[in-house]
């Protein structure tokens, strides 16, 4: 059991690693706002996206957001025009945090017109909001 465990840690790692490496080579040459690599995505609140759900980086530039899960070659590369309001948001009855983490939410327009709602679990959260913000308005 322990040996199964510590491989499955060691294989989270490793895909952690590779993702990471991918996105730098990817942003080698952008200014990049903020990332972390330790971001839980929550869904896109569609019936369909539990695919998407995982662990992931997160990339803020002064252009767009950009979201990579780990384990998965999957991404969501949201424009910065196309964002229409960031908050903050919890999980649960009485804005429980789940693991001492608050969720950022982007809403933002999706190519086919419809509003989209993004939601990770991050450390942080308070800056990346306030850090989304910034770029909104140097965008306005």
């Amino acid at each position: 059991m322990a040996i199964a465990f510590a491989l499955a840690v060691g294989s989270r790692k490793s895909a952690r690693r590779a993702a990471m490496y991918q996105v730098e080579r990817q942003f080698r040459n952008v200014k990049i706002v903020a990332s972390s690599d330790r971001v839980e995505f929550r869904g896109l609140d569609r019936v369909w996206d539990g695919q998407w759900r995982g662990l992931g980086i997160l990339v803020l530039t002064d252009d767009f957001l950009y979201f990579r899960l780990s384990d998965r070659n999957m991404d969501l590369n949201v424009p910065i025009s196309r964002i229409e309001r960031v908050h903050l948001g919890t999980d649960g009855v009485g804005g429980k945090k789940v693991k001492g983490r608050r969720y950022i939410c982007v809403e933002y327009r999706a190519f086919d017109g419809q509003l989209r709602t993004a939601t990770w679990s991050v450390r942080n959260a308070e800056t990346w909001e306030r850090l989304i913000s910034e770029v909104l308005e140097g965008k306005g």
